[in-house]
């Protein structure tokens, strides 16, 4: 299956932009996405899989190769799924060859039971930055010209005059730079339209 076949998309995964993920688009389509998260200890994949009830051989081909990829570079692989397991223990009318599962009974407002858990990983936080081609010029200018005034004669006749006026000009423009250029956040590559 190709990604984003013609048809229903049956999986997806939402993450916040403050994590460090990239889609992998080898490993996803209409019934499988997943992506690379990074963390203080590594990589980890994460994946959302659904299985349609009439496919004979779960997990799909793109499922099994993710799964190799996974074992093949020791990167470790979390998978969530809606496999169309059914069983009586959690509601079903009949139980099928897929029904061996642990799940939660809480109820989850769904036709669907959940299964929860946990990662207890360190994630990398995207960290804001500021672009300099985005500072307004004028008025990181103005803002300095009210704020310095020109040395005055002989006040910088040693090192330790110059080094202190050399510190203060520093933090105004420091300052100046921050009031005047945007924090911005590292944008995902994006798939390219070819």
């Amino acid at each position: 299956m190709d990604l984003l076949e013609p048809g229903k998309v049956r999986s997806c995964i939402l993450a916040k932009k403050s994590i460090n993920a990239f889609f992998l688009s080898r490993y996803s389509n209409n019934d499988n996405a997943a992506i690379s998260v990074e963390s203080k200890e590594g990589n980890f994949i994460l994946t959302s899989t659904y299985m349609p009830y009439e496919e004979e051989n779960p997990p799909s081909k793109t499922v099994r190769e993710l799964v190799d990829y996974s074992t093949v570079n020791g990167t470790p692989l979390v998978m969530g799924c809606d496999a169309n397991a059914h069983h009586t223990q959690w509601g079903g009318n009949d139980i099928n060859k897929r029904g061996d599962w642990r799940v939660s009974p809480e109820e989850s407002f769904s036709d669907h039971f959940r299964i929860l858990f946990t990662l207890d990983r360190n994630l990398i936080d995207i960290k804001p930055y500021r672009n300099p081609t985005r500072t307004n010029w004028t008025k990181y200018t103005n803002w300095l010209k009210e704020r310095i005034d020109p040395p005055r004669e002989n006040t910088l006749s040693n090192t330790s005059a110059i080094d202190t006026t050399v510190q203060n000009l520093t933090s105004k423009m420091k300052t100046s730079f921050e009031k005047h250029c945007p924090l911005s956040r590292c944008t995902r590559p994006t798939n390219p339209s070819w």
